[in-house]
Formats: structure tokens, C-alpha cells, sequence
């Protein structure tokens, strides 16, 4: 597994930034957005995946549209081309031997339903992406209480995209380039984009973290105070995107 460079997201030369935020996307779906994106896509045969033996893996794989566009994310970010095992029903990787174009791929890995979940977690954090929380299974007590439950889940979700959002533009990639390449570290519009994006959102994030320290250490020295200590800065981020 591997995360990109930004030059990869340069318009015209890579991907480019809207198909890998696609793909972003694709990795923290769970079962009810990729139910909904079947829906309201009409994809065929929806309605035989909307069961709750289903997870994401399961409808990934029974409509075609989706397991095209999971293989595409998967190739995009896994180093061995990947392909679909129709036999056994899941993701497999292989490689290709160079000095021999018409040997027979050799298999090096599968994806399948004991470790999709896992491969899209290792893929997310290497695009400094983490999850808030891992999916549990609830329990309840009784038929209202899942149902006060699903509500508040909708609800929550609800407001997360309302704040997503209102912080688009802030956290757009094209200005969090421009704002590293002013602010006075070593990147210019030359060279930054030889960065990973686990690299250059670090790098955000640690200057975040920099000016933080920086503006307390003014509060300090102009109000005292009995919070401050001097090695805050050293402390590591614990920053979720």
C-alpha cells in the first residue's frame, strides 16, 4: 500500500483531486451509503443486497458498478495490480513477471471479507485519514429503543455533513497548498508537490500544532500563568481527519 504524491493530483497529470477524494470516499463508506449510492444510482439489484447479512464487502462484490470502483480505489492505492476473483468472489493481488510477458500473474494477496475492513483502515491512515470509531454492533433492549437509536445515528451523520460543509473551503487541498507555501517553511509551489499527502498533511498539522504553542508562549509571557509548560510543542498530534 502506498499514498500518493500530490503530483498525482495535479489536474491533467494524475487522477486529480475530485476522483481521489472519490476514492477517500469509497474507503469510509459504510453499509448505508453504499445502499444509498445503489439506490439512487438504480443500480440493478439493489434490492437483493438490502439485507442485513450484507455488509459493505458483500454488496461490493454482488453489483458489478461498485466492485468496479472499489478495484479501481484498491489499484490506485495498492502497489500490486489488483484484480477480481470471480471463483471465489473476492479481490485478489498479483504481479506481473517482467522478463517474461506471457507467463501466468502470480497471486500475492487477497481482499475478502475477513480483512476489507482492515486493508481500508491501513489505506486511510496512510492518507493521514482516521476514523472517529470503529463500527460495533449495538444491542438493544427493545424494538423503540433501535429506533430512537437509528434516529440519532441519522441525526448525527446529518450534522457532520452540514459541518463538512461549512469547512470546505477551509480545508480545500488547493488552499492548504497555497497557505504551506507562504507561511515560511521549506515548501514552494516547486517542490511540495514531491510530498506524500501523509507527508503534507503532517506537515499542516505540525505547523497547526507550532503556532498553537507559539501563541501560548506570547499569553504567557505577557500574563503568566500556571498551564503553560515549555515543551507542549513536543507533544504528538492526536489530530483525526
Amino acid at each position: 500500500m502506498r499514498s500518493p504524491r500530490l503530483e498525482e493530483l495535479k489536474p491533467g497529470k494524475g487522477v486529480g483531486e475530485r476522483t481521489y477524494m472519490m476514492y477517500l470516499t469509497l474507503l469510509t463508506w459504510d453499509r448505508s451509503d453504499v445502499l444509498e449510492y445503489a439506490k439512487t444510482s438504480g443500480l440493478r439489484g439493489w434490492e437483493k443486497v438490502d439485507n442485513d447479512q450484507f455488509g459493505v464487502f458483500e454488496i461490493s462484490i454482488l453489483l458489478g458498478h461498485i466492485r468496479e470502483l472499489f478495484l479501481e480505489m484498491f489499484s490506485f492505492f495498492i502497489c500490486e495490480r489488483v484484480g477480481y476473483d470471480e471463483k471465489h468472489m473476492r479481490y485478489v493481488t498479483y504481479r506481473i513477471t517482467e522478463d517474461d510477458e506471457d507467463a501466468a500473474p502470480i497471486e500475492v494477496g487477497v481482499i475478502d471479507h475477513k480483512n476489507f475492513e482492515d486493508v481500508r483502515d491501513a489505506i486511510l491512515l496512510l492518507n493521514y485519514v482516521g476514523l472517529d470509531k470503529k463500527e460495533v454492533e449495538a444491542k438493544f433492549t427493545s424494538v423503540k429503543a433501535q429506533q430512537l437509536w437509528e434516529k440519532a445515528q441519522q441525526y448525527l451523520k446529518e450534522q457532520q455533513r452540514a459541518a463538512a460543509k461549512r469547512d470546505s473551503g477551509k480545508y480545500h487541498l488547493a488552499n492548504l497548498l497555497s497557505k504551506l507555501c507562504v507561511c515560511g517553511t521549506p515548501y514552494t509551489l516547486f517542490n511540495v508537490y514531491d510530498l506524500t499527502l501523509f507527508q503534507f498533511y503532517d506537515q499542516i498539522f505540525q505547523y497547526s500544532s507550532l503556532r498553537r504553542a507559539s501563541l501560548d508562549e506570547n499569553i504567557f509571557s505577557n500574563h503568566g500563568g500556571d498551564r503553560f509548560k515549555a515543551d507542549e510543542w513536543l507533544n504528538p498530534l492526536n489530530k483525526k481527519v
